[in-house]
């Protein structure tokens, strides 16, 4: 009698719950959410019964693998692609390496989530070198940009715990130009991977994009700064070293014609105006307001010592 009820309660409320799931995927795709956090994954829940026991995080481990991606690959394109996402997210590998391998329309690999990130980002943040490497050779692009503009090369650089191989994987010898191109694509704040590198002191990952080929001289969108200018705001004297040793230009100039040497001159550090006149920073070079930074120094008793000691 109790089953007897409870199909029957089951069946008076199959319609509602078709109305339900009905308006559900119109609101989907009249707002585009493609999101893959928690409330994506409740709208899965209320939409499919039979997916909550594959896809509720509480029960999302390895021995539903298998049978989570049977069912993904019986649902729509919307919602794989949102499970590659969650797959990425909660490092699950296996499952993401075989809705990729599986899959064989591109465009499913390149949706983005709310924050407009695709899988190669998410891939790419957690450092799975792997599943990066068969993301960019399935042609997922290198260069689309999430919602405060960066690549997934700049995910790399910012949060990746092995940046330089993810970046390795990246620079695929089949698509130079377009990886060329990411590498030097200014993000939403105007910094390419070299500026971000430089302001999150990451040494290893610095020298990496330099020897993947970044423009150790290009600006920054905001005034015009190089990544050396960047270093030595930061005070950061061993970057701002590692930088001139790799070909920086330590004249380079901002729109206000001020080099790294005005930069230092200007906040009197006199460690870093010392490096930087060791490897060719002129003292007398002038900025827009024709000051040189031997006269900024003037305000630094010890700055005089480094660049004011041959003024006669």
């Amino acid at each position: 009698a109790d089953m007897e009820r409870s199909a029957a309660e089951h069946r008076q409320d199959s319609p509602t719950r078709a109305k339900d799931a009905t308006h559900l995927d119109g609101s989907m795709a009249n707002e585009d959410r493609e999101d893959s956090g928690i409330c994506s994954l409740q709208d899965s829940v209320d939409q499919d019964e039979q997916s909550v026991r594959a896809l509720r995080l509480e029960t999302f481990s390895d021995n539903v693998i298998s049978c989570t991606f049977e069912n993904c690959r019986r649902n729509s394109a919307s919602r794989r692609h949102r499970l590659l996402h969650l797959a990425i997210i909660h490092e699950k590998p296996a499952l993401a390496h075989q809705i990729v391998s599986s899959t064989s329309n591109t465009s499913l690999l390149e949706k983005q989530n709310l924050l407009q990130q695709t899988p190669l980002h998410l891939a790419a943040a957690v450092g799975d070198v792997a599943l990066v490497r068969a993301l960019a050779e399935a042609g997922v692009p290198l260069d689309v940009p999430d919602l405060r503009g960066d690549t997934p090369l700049h995910v790399a650089c910012r949060c990746s715990r092995r940046a330089g191989d993810v970046l390795r994987a990246l620079a695929l010898p089949t698509r130079p130009q377009q990886f060329q191109r990411a590498l030097g694509t200014l993000n939403y704040r105007g910094l390419t991977c070299l500026h971000l590198s430089v302001l999150l002191a990451k040494r290893d990952v610095m020298d990496c994009v330099l020897e993947l080929g970044a423009d150790i001289n290009a600006q920054e969108l905001s005034s015009g700064r190089s990544a050396l200018h960047l270093a030595v705001e930061a005070g950061d004297a061993m970057m701002a070293a590692a930088l001139l040793r790799r070909g920086a230009d330590p004249n380079a100039r901002t729109r206000a014609d001020c080099t790294p040497l005005h930069v230092a001159a200007g906040r009197g550090d006199a460690r870093l105006a010392a490096v930087l006149v060791r490897h060719g920073a002129d003292v007398e070079q002038e900025n827009w307001e024709h000051e040189t930074p031997a006269e900024l120094a003037l305000n630094w008793s010890e700055m005089k010592s480094v660049l004011c000691f041959d003024r006669r």
